[in-house]
């Protein structure tokens, strides 16, 4: 939660997601940072919610936890009522069953994801290497099939053989 008296005339959306990037909220490898903006002077609140929990609390849940339970208190000018009614709220969003499980969810199919990127890279390298054997061997063994398209003669008359042509 941050609440500012003045960001100047910098854009609340802008300063936000700035100022939720340079703090690295959440933990990283699963996303769950949550950002609560107030700056006094604009009237204006905004979520910044990381990749993790925007199936938890997607933009229309937080702008009606905004309308319903933080600006009410915010145009009485109790800014205390409004930060904790809205955190309280948030947190009845995020104690829910299904809400757990839809993060539960989302982090074995990251978990899933990033098991698939290992073996995509794996199969990547996997393919290299076997196209530079492939190369080496054709380098090592090219004086050979140089041998074979000199000397014809001997391999054409298996051919004639099998064929029957003389």
């Amino acid at each position: 939660v941050v609440l500012l008296k003045s960001i100047g005339y910098a854009d609340i959306d802008e300063f936000g997601t700035a100022l939720f990037s340079k703090w690295g909220i959440g933990n990283k490898e699963n996303d769950h940072g949550l950002l609560f903006l107030l700056v006094e002077d604009q009237r204006q609140m905004i979520f910044r919610t990381g990749y993790g929990l925007e199936g938890v609390l997607p933009d229309i849940i937080l702008s009606r936890i905004i309308r319903n339970d933080i600006s009410p208190s915010m145009k009485a000018g109790n800014y205390d009522e409004a930060i904790i009614s809205g955190i309280t709220r948030i947190r009845d969003y995020l104690l829910d069953p299904n809400a757990a499980q839809e993060i539960l969810v989302q982090e074995q199919t990251m978990q899933q994801q990033e098991f698939m990127a290992f073996f995509k890279n794996l199969f990547r390298i996997y393919l290299i290497f076997a196209a530079l054997i492939f190369i080496y061997f054709l380098f090592r063994y090219s004086s050979k099939l140089k041998m074979w398209k000199t000397r014809p003669d001997k391999y054409n008359g298996l051919i004639d053989m099998r064929t029957g042509v003389i």
